[in-house]
């Protein structure tokens, strides 16, 4: 188990610093953000269609969905910067290379919550640190008016 979130957390960070790195070449190269994050998201998209072709599953859904996650990898690595792409990438590959079940009584159930519970520990772990001994709520929270 643990060499799949050895693999999950070394695969994250490589692969968000090489978009990161595609992303200031273009950037560089355009001189404009938002010419630099449709080129990213057209590049994205293509490359994902051209993936899916060579499985040879490329359907209705991808057209949809492949667009709007590289959206989504723009959108992230903007707004909230790589940190928090490399923590995306992580939980979604954390989530993904477990078996989930809600069925308690499958075989793979302790996966599952190994998996749920580590994603948890690492958000309220971030969480902790980044409130820096501020109280989550204030005193007054749920007090009545």
């Amino acid at each position: 188990m643990t060499y799949i979130l050895d693999n999950t957390l070394i695969g994250s960070i490589f692969g968000s610093l090489l978009l990161l790195l595609f992303f200031f070449l273009l950037r560089t190269m355009f001189r404009r953000t938002w010419l630099t994050a449709a080129v990213f998201i057209l590049v994205l998209t293509l490359g994902g269609f051209f993936v899916s072709i060579g499985f040879g599953t490329l359907g209705l859904f991808d057209w949809v969905t492949l667009p709007l996650y590289s959206a989504l990898l723009v959108f992230v690595l903007m707004r909230f910067g790589l940190l928090a792409l490399i923590v995306a990438f992580s939980v979604a590959g954390t989530l993904g290379n477990f078996p989930l079940t809600a069925d308690f009584s499958t075989w793979y159930a302790g996966s599952s919550l190994f998996a749920i519970a580590n994603v948890l520990a690492l958000t309220g772990y971030g969480l902790y640190h980044a409130l820096a001994g501020r109280p989550l709520f204030k005193a007054a929270f749920l007090d009545s008016d």
